[in-house]
């Protein structure tokens, strides 16, 4: 599997380090390593509010009640912040 350059925000650091269950920490761990083996597997649709916030170009990839924000521009992975995703309607 390929290897990018990694980038991570203090942003990201920041936003993950309050996620208190380490169930979730875990589970963030092993979506990262996967993304930075295949940033394209993320979803290119992020929301206008999104892009307002980061700019265009992004990615983002649901994990729990989270979105992984991150742009990738063929040789580098930036992880730029997460979101929580809206509750679910049902």
């Amino acid at each position: 599997m390929a290897r990018f350059a990694v980038r991570v925000t203090e942003n990201f650091i920041e936003e993950l380090a309050c996620i208190e269950s380490e169930r979730i920490v875990a589970r963030f761990q092993m979506i990262l390593e996967s993304l930075c083996g295949n940033p394209s597997m993320g979803s290119r649709n992020a929301n206008d509010q999104i892009e307002r916030l980061y700019g265009p170009g992004l990615y983002t990839y649901a994990v729990a009640a989270y979105e992984v924000i991150y742009r990738y521009d063929g040789t580098t992975v930036e992880f730029l912040g997460l979101t929580l995703l809206p509750p679910s309607k049902g």
